[in-house]
């Protein structure tokens, strides 16, 4: 009985039922799965911010440049980049957060100026072969690593002050 009635129902509306399903799943495709709907602020954090540290917003371009200069500084010291491996995607964003901590740490103590001299002596450090810095080193270092992960020169900068900090803030904490 109450089959046949459905049966009977479905035949007369069934054009009315196909389209009126259509607009609900075609909506909620657009409100939950496209990046507009997503970014909305899910989770109660604003778009563009990731959440909030030390009481200031986050936002994903700012993560994002933190874990590229991560990314570039443990390629420095093993020679390989952690985003290249998709295993070690969670501890590439442990380690940005773990830096942006430390920096944070070392502003607060106010260890975190880095003199250009001591930049300089760590990039003759890095780019030294024979104990001498090597220009074709360091040039197939900016073509081949650098420009082709979307770097520059600035960021490998950023990337060796942030080491360098990181180090007198491990120094400072050993002590």
């Amino acid at each position: 009985m109450f089959i046949s009635r459905f049966n009977r129902f479905f035949d007369r509306h069934s054009r009315i039922i196909y389209i009126s399903l259509g607009l609900v799943i075609s909506l909620s495709f657009v409100v939950f799965v496209t990046p507009s709907g997503a970014s909305r602020g899910s989770g109660g954090v604003p778009k563009g911010s990731i959440g909030t540290m030390y009481g200031k917003k986050l936002s994903q371009k700012e993560f994002m440049h933190q874990l590229h200069l991560a990314d570039l500084s443990y390629y420095l010291r093993s020679g390989e980049f952690m985003s290249q491996d998709r295993a070690r995607e969670t501890a590439l964003m442990q380690e940005t957060l773990r830096r942006i901590r430390a920096m944070h740490e070392a502003k607060k103590r106010g260890i975190d100026a880095v003199s250009t001299s001591e930049l300089e002596d760590l990039v003759r450090k890095v780019f030294a072969r024979d104990g001498t810095f090597d220009r074709e080193l360091f040039g197939r270092f900016e073509d081949n690593v650098l420009y082709r992960n979307g770097l520059d020169g600035a960021d490998l900068d950023e990337a060796l002050r942030q080491n360098i900090v990181m180090a007198r803030l491990d120094a400072d904490v050993q002590a």
